[in-house]
Order: C-alpha cells, then structure tokens, then sequence
C-alpha cells in the first residue's frame, strides 16, 4: 500500500456502467519520483474507490 500526497485534479465525470453509477476522475501525482496519470473511480453505491495506473 503507497500513500500518494498533492494529487492534481485534471479532471471529473460521472459515468454509468451497466446502470451502476461511478464517478471518475482523472488525476496527476508524483508517484516514486515520477509524475504520472492515473484515474480514480468512486463507486457511491459501494462506498468503495478503484485505482487504474498505466
């Protein structure tokens, strides 16, 4: 597990897949000394949050 600090909001849209409802967010941090994109995506009706890096 990695603590990410100074997260920079890009971006955010809700999303509905297959009816189920998510917001996602495309962000930029530093991660290990390397400024890098990621999303994130908060599903509400789970109160859970998922982290895509490529």
């Amino acid at each position: 597990m990695h603590t990410i600090e100074s997260i920079q909001l890009l971006s955010r849209d809700e999303k509905n897949y297959a009816g189920i409802m998510a917001q996602k967010y495309v962000c930029s941090a530093e991660i290990e000394g390397v400024r890098r994109e990621f999303v994130l995506i908060y599903h509400p009706g789970e109160n859970t949050w998922e982290m895509v890096v490529n």
